[in-house]
């Protein structure tokens, strides 16, 4: 399946081209050979994992700075993981609000989600 998509490329809206970029990286690998072409990178972010931290209460938490390592070490450093980046970043912030709404929402999200998830990163990498 072919899918055409027309993007308005301007130097200086890098932050909005990562958007729209997540965005269409689902469609195909066309896309990918675009933004390789256009040099489309994540802008480096020292902030913490926004769904971690709300489900964790805090940017301090093992589990917040496990993954927080886990993106600035690993998924920086390659293209997929930037675009990961970049999606997470466009997608979390709207979860995360809805997380810190309800205390049964965070320890569900920390304890079936974020920290086995962390577990597993700090074990393995």
């Amino acid at each position: 399946m072919i899918h055409t998509v027309r993007f308005e490329v301007e130097e200086k809206q890098v932050s909005s081209i990562e958007k729209m970029s997540m965005f269409c990286f689902a469609i195909g690998y066309d896309f990918i050979l675009w933004a390789e072409a256009y040099h489309i990178y994540v802008q480096d972010n020292p902030g913490g994992c926004f769904v971690a931290t709300a489900s964790c209460g805090s940017e301090c938490s093992r589990d917040v700075v496990v993954l927080t390592k886990f993106r600035d070490n690993f998924l920086r450093k390659s293209f997929f993981g930037r675009c990961f980046i970049a999606l997470y970043e466009t997608v979390a912030p709207p979860i995360a609000q809805w997380l810190k709404k309800g205390i049964r929402r965070r320890l569900f999200v920390k304890k079936y989600f974020i920290s086995p998830i962390a577990y597993f990163i700090a074990r393995w990498f």
